[in-house]
């Protein structure tokens, strides 16, 4: 264990100054804070006193900001909206020092934005009670998205990675993808992708990091609590896809990593 935890924090540590080119969909994360206040008489719905509203960087843009945190120079690739949203992504990334040059900006796009709403008592934690979901998909053809590819086919920046980060609203065709995959191996290095909704039409990847639920829906299998079911499905997909590494997130199960040629490490 402390070997591993070791690893761990060397590998962290690797990620500081290394540049890592990032197509994805980016979404505004807004959480709503409230105070439970009464039940109310028009319906049997709690009544909230608005504490505080907090937009973060979700979807894509949080896999960026992840990686700036951990010391990384992300060069972030996707569309925005010309919407409050989309400003307040664009301004929070150019406040921690990422470029966006490469962000482009859609007239008629609005910009995904996922609001939870969290409620409890004055001094309790706030609970989430309900999540809305404002998006619309990128249109076909768009021509941001066509100003995305042509930035990714020109771009002769030297990167260290490339990740993929697919939320399903229309930003990653597999055109987009072949692109990103072509200039990782131009520059032979890593190329990861995470996909929520059409996990098998990704091909030549390093690594893929789908959840469970995605592993099932993508072989029209159930996993359950099946080791064995798990282990068929893992390898599976390593076949389909063949790329060198699927690592399926398990919610509170936790991970398992497959590798080729290499037993299965529960994690």
């Amino acid at each position: 264990m402390k070997k591993d935890a070791e690893r761990l924090a060397t590998l962290v540590r690797g990620f500081r100054g290394r540049r890592v080119l990032v197509v994805a969909d980016l979404v505004a994360d807004e959480f709503v804070y409230g105070r439970v206040e009464r039940i109310s008489r028009e319906a049997p719905v709690l009544i909230l006193r608005h504490d505080a509203t907090d937009l973060r960087l979700g979807g894509g843009a949080n896999a960026v900001h992840n990686i700036c945190s951990l010391g990384g120079r992300p060069v972030p690739f996707g569309v925005l909206g010309r919407d409050e949203p989309g400003q307040a992504i664009r301004s929070q990334l150019r406040e921690k020092g990422i470029p966006t040059s490469r962000v482009v900006n859609e007239k008629d796009y609005v910009t995904p934005v996922k609001t939870r709403i969290l409620a409890g008592r004055a001094h309790s934690t706030k609970q989430q009670i309900v999540r809305i979901d404002k998006a619309t998909e990128l249109k076909k053809p768009s021509a941001s998205r066509r100003a995305v590819l042509q930035a990714l086919r020109s771009f002769t920046g030297r990167v260290d990675g490339v990740l993929v980060s697919d939320y399903g609203f229309g930003l990653l065709t597999p055109e987009l993808v072949k692109a990103a995959v072509a200039l990782a191996r131009r520059q032979k290095v890593p190329v990861t992708v995470d996909s929520r909704f059409d996990l098998l039409r990704f091909r030549g990847m390093t690594a893929v990091t789908p959840n469970e639920p995605e592993v099932e829906a993508a072989l029209g299998v159930t996993i359950g609590h099946d080791r064995a079911k798990l282990e068929s499905a893992g390898r599976a997909v390593l076949e389909k896809l063949g790329c060198q590494a699927v690592l399926v997130t398990r919610g509170s199960h936790g991970m398992a990593l497959f590798e080729a040629e290499k037993p299965t490490v529960h994690i």
